[in-house]
């Protein structure tokens, strides 16, 4: 399984926002562990990620494929494509045409599609191949991914943030989280952690992220500690290190390697 997670904070308006990406990279097999494999990456076109959660590889006769290797390959070819609708769209036919029915029918899987358009607004999209859910578990696949839903501006945005595309009002100072794969933990505690971690933060000696970089080292600590929680006592372990993260705005997008903060070029 995986963790993937996005999240959308409106500060003033809606064009001065930032995105966080951020996604673990433990491959399971039937519980056990697979070895490591990105799980998310730059779209270089757009100001935009993708990620994936579930289906992680497959087998036809002899020969395994890994989604982090058919994103990637459809990531150089499609370059001429230059809205994340565009690509969300394209990218759901390339599965469908690419993934097994065999597969994608038996297999649950899906994507995050996340970033900025020209006008500087910010868009999260994803699709699936899972009929539904109970709560926080997953229903039954089907044999074809869904096509493309817009989350944030088409649903909540206006739902959760009273935006109004007329006038630009939105409610400022807010966070949109979108998370998929073993949720369980983070659904769970995310909330109580904040609310503990900012009565820690709030006293004399301690400081709170003010920056978003700090912020997505927040969210790289919060991570560790789910896996940590996981793996010491989850009978099953579905999340695990290294933790890949993005900060996304309208005209940049940086992650964190080695410790350093570098800027994808375009």
């Amino acid at each position: 399984m995986t963790l993937i997670l996005n999240e959308i904070h409106i500060n003033k308006s809606i064009q001065e926002s930032v995105q966080f990406a951020v996604a673990d990279r433990l491959l399971t097999r039937h519980g056990q562990y697979y070895g490591h494999r990105q799980k998310l990456f730059p779209i270089p076109q757009l100001t935009a990620c993708v990620s994936y959660f579930g289906l992680a590889s497959y087998m036809v006769g002899q020969k395994e494929y890994f989604i982090s290797d058919i994103l990637s390959a459809f990531i150089r070819k499609s370059s001429s494509l230059k809205s994340i609708p565009d690509f969300a769209l394209e990218l759901r036919n390339y599965l469908n045409k690419t993934i097994p029915i065999s597969i994608r029918s038996g297999e649950r899987s899906g994507f995050h599609i996340a970033g900025y358009d020209s006008e500087s607004l910010p868009h999260f999209w994803h699709f699936s191949n899972i009929s539904g859910m109970t709560g926080i578990y997953y229903n039954d696949p089907v044999a074809e991914y869904a096509l493309p839903t817009s989350d944030f501006l088409e649903r909540d945005a206006k739902t959760n943030f009273n935006w109004d595309p007329e006038s630009g009002f939105i409610d400022q100072n807010k966070i949109q989280i979108y998370r998929n794969g073993d949720i369980l933990i983070h659904v769970t505690i995310s909330e109580l952690f904040d609310n503990m971690m900012g009565s820690i933060l709030g006293q004399k000696g301690f400081k709170r992220p003010k920056s978003e970089y700090e912020y997505a080292d927040y969210l790289i600590f919060k991570f560790e500690e789910i896996i940590r929680i996981q793996q010491k006592w989850a009978t099953t372990k579905l999340i695990g290190k290294p933790i890949d993260i993005y900060i996304l705005k309208p005209s940049s997008l940086e992650t964190r390697r080695k410790g350093k903060w570098e800027k994808i070029n375009f």
